[in-house]
């Protein structure tokens, strides 16, 4: 095939969020998030909303809009059925040469509990003389551009916001134009189970003030009253159950609506649904319809924090603030754990108060001393030997790691493509009763790199700091 009879679209792949925040490409920058041809999913159904299609396409192309040609893009299941298409037409607009879209309409299938679709209303333009102008589902994306003299220019267009992919499969994308079909790519939607959570990981999604304790699920047919109701949670939730909703783990293989024409496999959501714990539930919109208990609440924080307070002010020993952070890991939120460590052992001769992975790939050894500890000498503000003393606790957890990282990580049940790197953390003394300067010193030159410090009054602050997003 040579140039002349080549492709004009190229299918690059979905993106799972676009920002044009700086105005219209190409003439300012487009973010596009998350481009990939293969989709990964902890459960099924999952619903396709804000993501968009990613295409090149030639002006070759764009010539035939002129013809009153129109394009179609279809997906389509591994079956072969239709499951949604995106049209492309052209339109008499203030800019003849302009090409509009764009109707992304869902088909029907028997296995999908999707809504005829319609035709949305197009974007008003204005005349743009150079550019063609493909304006795309006004709620859902903003006008892409494509210079008529670069031969390839970028669109991005919306993925329906009323589509479920209902299991795994193979998704083929194929373009329809001037009476020929040519299968532009795949989308791979395949299924990454997650295990049970850990103690570890349950003790990280407590230290996330933002996380999720139960959410529940109602799946249904929109042409017949038949509803499932599922949950999931840290525990099995009694007023759920009352209200008619499954534990996620008795749900059985598939649902089946009364008419027989909507069917889910639920094995997925069996096995993996409470992979949606412990994340910012805003981030779960679309089809599903979502309900969900938050963990916390800005008055629960506040009340964490007082409680910590009152302690600080009545007890000097370590192990009552050790057992107070054990059973409210929240105080440990600025640290963004996704695996939260209680006395971890190191190497069956060492023993940290925490460790914590964090989302960034960190290994964070932390020491943990009583809040009566004496932090600087009084005349010359050096760290006090019991300050160094903490410090060096910390640097020889991080000296095994340096020397046997293999086996210091597989006794935490750590793999080593977990670990980017390893940190260490030193929360000890107050700041009341210590010089200020000598502790501004202290932050701005830390005498060990790699070790970071804070006071327990600090630790304090930072989680009242972190409960105002929820307030």
């Amino acid at each position: 095939m040579n140039s002349e009879e080549e492709v004009p679209i190229i299918f690059l792949g979905v993106a799972g969020q676009i920002r044009r925040e700086q105005g219209f490409f190409p003439f300012n920058p487009i973010d596009i998030f998350q481009l990939s041809q293969v989709k990964n999913h902890f459960i099924y159904p999952v619903s396709v909303a804000g993501s968009h299609g990613i295409f090149l396409v030639h002006k070759r192309l764009i010539d035939l809009f002129h013809k009153k040609e129109v394009i179609e893009i279809i997906y389509r299941s591994a079956n072969g059925k239709e499951i949604w298409t995106t049209t492309l037409a052209s339109e008499q607009m203030s800019d003849p040469s302009a090409v509009q879209a764009v109707s992304s309409t869902p088909t029907p299938t028997a296995n999908s509990n999707i809504p005829s679709g319609h035709v949305d209303e197009p974007a008003s333009l204005n005349d743009r003389p150079q550019p063609v102008i493909i304006p795309m589902k006004a709620e859902a994306s903003t006008p892409t551009f494509i210079h008529k003299t670069g031969g390839w220019g970028l669109v991005t267009i919306p993925l329906p916001t009323n589509v479920m992919v209902p299991e795994p499969s193979i998704y083929t994308v194929e373009g329809k134009w001037a009476g020929q079909k040519t299968i532009l790519g795949e989308v791979p939607f395949l299924y990454q189970p997650k295990p049970p959570f850990t103690p570890e990981e349950i003790s990280a999604i407590q230290a996330n003030p933002n996380a999720v304790q139960t959410l529940r699920v109602v799946l249904g047919c929109q042409k017949c009253p038949t509803k499932l109701r599922t949950y999931t949670g840290l525990q099995r939730d009694p007023n759920s159950e009352r209200e008619g909703f499954i534990w996620q783990e008795e749900l059985g293989d598939s649902f089946a609506c009364q008419r027989g024409t909507t069917t889910l496999p639920l094995k997925y959501m069996r096995e993996s649904m409470h992979a949606l714990l412990g994340r910012d539930a805003k981030l779960y919109t679309g089809p599903l319809n979502l309900d969900y208990i938050g963990l916390y609440a800005h008055t629960g924080i506040i009340k964490v924090v007082e409680e910590f307070n009152r302690l600080l002010d009545k007890h000097k020993d370590e192990g009552t603030f050790q057992r107070f952070i054990e059973d409210h890991p929240v105080m440990l939120a600025r640290f963004y754990p996704i695996k939260l460590f209680k006395k971890p052992n190191i190497l069956g001769k060492l023993q940290a108060d925490f460790a914590i992975l964090d989302a960034d790939k960190k290994l964070v050894f932390i020491e943990l001393e009583k809040p009566s500890l004496k932090l600087f000498t009084k005349r010359e503000g050096q760290p006090t030997a019991y300050l160094i003393h903490a410090y060096e606790q910390v640097r020889s957890w991080m000296r095994e790691y340096a020397k046997h990282p293999n086996a210091v990580l597989e006794g935490l049940g750590l793999s080593a493509d977990q670990v980017m790197a390893v940190k260490g953390a030193v929360i000890a003394g107050r700041n009341k009763g210590e010089n200020r300067e000598h502790m501004q010193r202290h932050r701005a030159d830390p005498i060990y790199e790699g070790v970071a410090f804070l006071t327990l009054d600090d630790l304090s602050a930072s989680l009242r700091q972190i409960s105002l997003q929820l307030a």
